[in-house]
């Protein structure tokens, strides 16, 4: 699972995000947690968007897509 949060999201604010980050860290479900700075809930930055790939693209490589 991935949370990926903006810095300045008023929407769903960080605290909450942190609270689900921590839920799975107690389950030991796999997960990433990414901040982006200067973000809110809806990303704007070229390179916020291109982290945001990668890392999901990472993630399914390493716990569901076997290569």
């Amino acid at each position: 699972m991935g949370i990926f949060q903006g810095e300045k999201d008023v929407v769903v604010p960080k605290d909450q995000a942190e609270m689900i980050v921590n839920a799975l860290g107690r389950n030991g479900t796999p997960h990433i947690y990414k901040v982006y700075e200067g973000e809110g809930y809806g990303w704007r930055k070229a390179e916020t968007i291109e982290s945001f790939y990668n890392s999901v693209d990472d993630f399914l490589k390493q716990f569901l897509i076997y290569i």
